[in-house]
């Protein structure tokens, strides 16, 4: 058939109906229906399919529903099979040619769909044709051609696949059997060998992730990038610019090889529903396919318990099927909304969701009743399998109401990117199953969910340092340096007044800033960053500290000569209190050392070089916490655990001491000294009050002592301790803590919520959680009693039930306990172990502490 019509008595009309007329597949009623109301403005149309369109598995997956279908004969086209890389069906026009396919009926809705699937990287284009029924009934109608490009111009041999799907079509329709004969001879690329197969490498020892593991890495905000393909977790960095990251995000946080299966559809393996339905070599197939692309990572960073990853669809999905408008929904419809559904908790009184409050999640209930209120007063109250949440996502409003549980609940919830672009899909199918799905004004919002809206932004301080940046999570997708004519640099600071009622501490206050000020015919350098819009905004905040700057818009010109449009921050003229002054010498080293990195003028750089500067405190002049001669030696586990009478922590460490903090509750210190309670606080000053001159140590042992001593007379001077009380209580045990640290990290670094965390960052939660050993066969927790502990699997494994039957197992990075903690619910698993297992354990208050202070120490 290659470039060549298809020749057979099969070409003509009078042959051709009457070999079919003794076929049961084919009636004159079926052709009535075919051709009622398929005149212009009828609201349908007829299309003739050549390709895997014929096939209805291929069909149902791209959710297209024919009204109805009849075999028919195309005039005056030829079937070819073209391509780049993968050749398929194409319909080139060639007088007297003919050859057989499908005639569809569609409505004009599905019109428009094809369109999106044929027209896809512009390979299709709608093209007029003349279809001949079996009958010997002529119609006209659209047929899709391949457009002459770079993509469609070659032809080859199609897949043996695609050819099985063609042909499962043709018999599927009821087409000439011997054109189907032909059909299937057709030279084609035999499937490829197993053992040539590209797979994802799997080293020993890695962590065996849950659903909900899984679902965490959707790539939102601070959570990871995870996608897993036949049980493999392969772990992304791709920043918002990056031209994989589009293509990637849906795929984030779920495991995609049933979804690939079904797209990418084989008739030697079928459409299987579920992850147990499918033979190894179809995974494996998958799993080839996807990673022939290039843009994953080859190596795994984890396995799922696809075991569990099952029995959660299986207990979620018809759970998701009572929503009205997914009940019919088929099952591999729902998988990947059933999974990236992150389960909660939630005690009796807490607001789930509050009236006014921006919207980023969608809930469903599981267990457990909440009322409704709109204005302090109740309007509803909901139970097990209903769902609230939509209306802010989808009307990008705030809260409409307050939701709060009147019973310890269990809930499900989506965030906001997951919600929006899983439910967009869903809900047209609702609308194809004729289901009622709240989904107004989310096709809306979803068509550029994808887009990455971008502001240029003209830098000359110190966020042009990559340090500074990456410690305010702020990931610029392009820079280049560049000069503001008109402007010139200054470095202001508030007056001592201004500074003394400052909330941001003394230190913060007395540190220069950098400052472009209006001055005709100077110029200023510095470095333009192209932002998301939404980092501009926590910018925006953070230029905006109590006022002092304002966002204008100004020209640029980069070093070619370019001009461009660029946002910058200048002083509000309202702002009288920043005064010039000189610039630290920790903060022109950070300026200079950006500017560097990014090529700003070598001689702009040498002028800001020679600045003057205020010096770094001599070591003479240092402040310190002193030491009693006679203090005692306290372990880092008793500074975390250590709490008054009211469950506060006591202590906080720093530079091998430890400081008691007695301020009353409430004060503005003890507000803000808050997230370092309970903490050995030197290695996260370090990142956070960055130095050249010392760079940034992971490790505590790596510190020099003249970088701790710094340290401690920075956090002194920060005002958020009394300086007529500098005097530790006890001195730390810091080669035990180092030990420690060093044993427990790496465990921590398998659980999912942290492998995106860097070890500085897991280091508070280190220091707080004891070593717990369990023998084969003992019980860890027990369901229906309290919550008090969470728990994490160092090493060995266990098993969870649920009602004595298996619910999931744990390995090394897997946990447990929380869903009672946070929701101050009864166990609702019994966790025994399976083997000799070592445990790290949490108590219920630290766990909910630790993690409140990881936002705390963000938003610090």
């Amino acid at each position: 058939l290659q470039g060549r019509s298809f020749s057979s008595t099969m070409g003509n009309a009078s042959c051709c109906s009457a070999a079919v007329n003794d076929s049961e597949t084919v009636s004159t009623a079926n052709t009535e229906r075919l051709l009622d109301d398929t005149v212009p403005g009828s609201g349908h149309e007829l299309y003739f399919a050549i390709g895997a369109m014929m096939n209805p598995v291929s069909m149902a997956n791209r959710n297209l529903t024919p009204i109805s279908s009849e075999p028919a004969i195309i005039q005056d086209y030829k079937l070819t099979y073209r391509g780049k890389v993968v050749f398929m069906a194409s319909a080139d026009q060639e007088l007297g040619a003919s050859f057989h396919g499908v005639l569809h009926k569609m409505s004009t809705e599905e019109m428009v769909k094809l369109d999106e699937f044929e027209g896809n990287g512009g390979m299709y284009a709608r093209t007029p044709g003349t279809a001949l029924l079996y009958n010997g009934t002529k119609v006209a109608c659209t047929i899709y051609s391949m457009k002459d490009n770079e993509l469609t111009q070659a032809i080859g041999l199609p897949d043996e696949r695609y050819i099985d799907i063609l042909t499962m079509g043709a018999k599927h329709h009821g087409l000439d059997p011997a054109y189907i004969e032909q059909l299937s001879k057709t030279p084609n690329n035999p499937r490829a060998d197993p053992k040539t197969f590209k797979s994802i490498r799997v080293p020993d020892g890695l962590p065996l992730f849950s659903g909900e593991d899984l679902a965490f890495g959707d790539g939102e905000g601070d959570h990871p990038q995870f996608v897993s393909l036949n049980g493999k977790v392969l772990q992304t960095n791709f920043s918002e610019g990056h031209p994989a990251f589009k293509a990637c995000k849906p795929m984030m946080g779920k495991e995609i090889t049933l979804k690939m299966a079904n797209m990418i559809f084989d008739p030697k393996f079928g459409v299987p529903e579920s992850l147990d339905e499918m033979v190894p070599e179809h995974a494996a197939t998958c799993e080839d396919m996807i990673m022939r692309f290039g843009f994953l990572p080859e190596e795994a960073v984890a396995r799922v318990d696809t075991q569990s990853l099952v029995a959660k669809r299986k207990s979620l999905i018809p759970l998701l099927k009572k929503i009205p408008g997914l009940d019919k929904c088929r099952w591999v419809e729902l998988v990947n909304l059933a999974d990236v559904c992150i389960a909660e908790g939630a005690p009796e009184d807490k607001e789930i969701i509050r009236q006014g409050d921006p919207g980023d999640k969608f809930y469903l209930l599981q267990t457990g009743t909440a009322d409704v209120k709109v204005d302090g007063k109740k309007v509803a109250t909901l139970g097990p399998g209903e769902y609230f949440g939509e209306v802010a996502l989808e009307n990008d409003s705030p809260r409409a109401a307050t939701v709060v549980a009147t019973s310890p609940c269990t809930l499900l919830s989506l965030s906001r990117f997951n919600y929006v672009s899983l439910l967009k899909n869903l809900a047209q199918l609702a609308r194809d199953y004729g289901g009622g799905l709240s989904v107004a004004g989310v096709h809306n919002q979803v068509t550029n969910i994808n887009d990455i809206d971008t502001v240029d932004w003209f830098c000359v301080g110190a966020m042009q340092n990559d340090k500074i940046l990456e410690s305010l999570k702020l990931t610029p997708l392009e820079r280049t340096p560049a000069k503001l004519a008109d402007y010139e640099l200054n470095f202001r600071s508030k007056s001592e007044q201004a500074r003394e009622a400052s909330s941001f501490g003394r230190l913060q206050s007395e540190g220069c800033f950098a400052s472009v000020d209006a001055k005709p015919g100077a110029s200023v350098h510095g470095t333009i960053f192209t932002m998301p819009v939404g980092q501009i905004k926590l910018l925006d905040g953070l230029q905006g500290q109590e006022g002092r700057y304002a966002q204008k818009f100004i020209d640029c010109e980069l070093y070619d000569g370019t001009k461009k449009k660029c946002m910058t921050f200048v002083k509000k003229e309202s702002e009288k209190d920043l005064a010039l002054a000189k610039p630290g010498e920790t903060f022109l080293e950070i300026v200079v050392e950006g500017a560097t990195k990014n090529g700003v003028e070598k001689a702009f750089i040498e002028k800001l070089k020679s600045t003057p500067t205020e010096p770094r405190t001599p070591a003479s002049k240092q402040k310190s916490f002193k030491v009693p001669p006679k203090a005692p030696k306290m372990r880092m586990l008793e500074v975390a655990s250590a709490k008054d009478a009211n469950g506060r922590h006591k202590y906080f460490a720093i530079n091998g001491k430890v400081i008691a903090f007695d301020e009353p509750k409430g004060s503005a210190r003890a507000e803000r000294i808050e997230a370092y309670l309970g903490t050995e606080i030197t290695i996260s000053l370090a990142h956070r009050l960055y130095d050249p001159k010392f760079q940034t140590p992971e490790a505590y042992k790596d510190f020099s002592e003249e970088h701790r001593n710094y340290l401690e007379d920075t956090f002194i001077r920060m005002g958020l301790v009394d300086e007529q009380k500098l005097k530790a209580v006890a001195t730390l045990d810091v080669a035990q803590m180092i030990k420690y640290r060093d044993e427990v990290i790496p465990a921590l670094k398998k659980v999912p919520l942290m492998m995106n965390k860097r070890r500085f960052e897991l280091m508070t939660l280190a220091d707080a959680v004891k070593t717990e050993k369990a023998s084969t066969g003992s019980i860890i927790i027990r369901q229906g009693e309290p919550g008090d502990k969470f728990y994490i699997v160092k090493s060995g494994s266990a098993e969870a039930k649920v009602d004595g039957n298996f619910a999931r197992r744990y390995e090394a990075g897997g946990y447990f306990g929380q869903l009672a903690l946070e929701s101050k619910a009864p166990r609702a698993a019994t966790v025994i172990a399976t083997s000799d297992t070592v445990l790290l354990s949490l108590e219920g208050n630290d766990y909910l502490g630790i993690f409140k202070k990881f936002a705390a120490q963000r938003k610090e």
